[in-house]
């Protein structure tokens, strides 16, 4: 039974979940024990180390062989991220991603002998979780891509200068409506921030326009404060990660599911509270809404997903057969031979 009475997206018994806080709050944590769970994980990493050595050795090694990890990030001045995404997710035919990315040339034809993964996420089902981590830099890469094909510098220019915005804002609404439209779970691993909104007044007192705060709130950081509060709505479940002390802070993590005002929050299959880090489990997640755990012997192999080139087809020559020996009729006994003086098989 869902929790949150305002109207989400509907499910279709799969997860679309939005994790969100501030750094260090073990999210990326979170989503690689979706593997403990028994789901094959296709984890997309969008910055250096997302699974760093503290999570690889608090996975067991049944999880750690569910999870494929993709090496999304950017290259020195080259937007990666980005592109791997729009390409994947646009979903009308599989993408061939070449495993060392060192160029702008990570898609197309494949030289002889270049190992590549092949990605069909038309293929993706129920018993696959997709993690992208984190939102923070997808949104850097699509304003690389931007500056790369415009011939732009948005490092450069000041923020009221740079035109990107649009350009940015309208390939970010495509990853996120594609991600939410793939037939597979979803998780999304986004960075706070907080926001404030603006506006200008005209000061009678001063008889000059003034800049004053309209409204602060704590959401998440995509490509404008605008641009961040359309991204919710496509969540039926989102997990507000924060610490409660600072003395430890790995042992205070907690995840709140509450709906509250002033911040992007609220569950439709978890009741709402604050749940102790432990305690809020993808597992926990499947048992309250009723999801099917994947059974015990699944396959570690993810549909959609093929690495490497297939093996080459070898076609054999068929050796052409030898003509047949021609017979000498007169020793058939009596018959005669014929116009072309033998006889072949038919």
């Amino acid at each position: 039974m869902p929790f949150l009475n305002a109207e989400k997206p509907s499910n279709n018994g799969l997860f679309k979940i939005l994790l969100y806080g501030l750094a260090k709050t073990k999210k990326s944590w979170w989503a690689a024990k979706i593997a403990e769970s028994g789901f094959n994980v296709i984890y997309i990493a969008c910055e250096p180390h997302a699974i760093g050595s503290a999570i690889l050795n608090d996975l067991s090694p049944e999880a750690k062989a569910r999870i494929f990890y993709v090496d999304a990030t950017d290259e020195v001045a080259i937007s990666v991220t980005s592109k791997f995404l729009q390409q994947i997710l646009k979903g009308n035919e599989p993408i061939k991603w070449r495993n060392e990315k060192k160029c702008k040339h990570m898609f197309g034809d494949v030289a002889e002998g270049e190992t590549v993964t092949t990605f069909d996420a038309r293929l993706w089902d129920k018993n696959t979780v997709v993690v992208v981590d984190p939102w923070s830099k997808i949104v850097d890469s699509l304003s690389r891509e931007y500056d790369e094909e415009h011939n732009r510098d948005s490092e450069a220019a000041a923020k009221t200068e740079w035109d990107g915005y649009g350009w940015v804002g309208r390939r970010a609404t495509f990853i996120i409506q594609q991600l939410i439209s793939l037939q597979c779970h979803v998780v999304l691993i986004a960075h706070e921030q907080h926001y404030e909104k603006k506006k200008t007044i005209y000061n009678t007192e001063k008889q000059k326009d003034e800049q004053v705060t309209e409204f602060t709130r704590i959401q998440i950081k995509s490509t404008s404060g605008p641009h961040a509060m359309t991204i919710p709505g496509n969540f039926r479940d989102i997990l507000y990660f924060k610490t409660q002390g600072i003395s430890d802070m790995a042992a205070s993590i907690q995840i709140d599911t509450r709906l509250e005002n002033g911040r992007d929050g609220g569950c439709v299959n978890l009741p709402p509270k604050v749940w102790k880090w432990e305690d809020c489990s993808f597992k926990r997640l499947c048992n309250e809404a009723g999801i099917e755990i994947p059974p015990t012997d699944l396959s570690h192999e993810i549909p959609g997903i093929l690495q490497g080139l297939p093996e080459p087809v070898v076609i054999k020559q068929v050796e052409k057969p030898k003509s047949p020996t021609p017979l000498n009729l007169s020793s058939l006994g009596g018959l005669t031979a014929g116009k072309e003086g033998n006889i072949k098989n038919g």
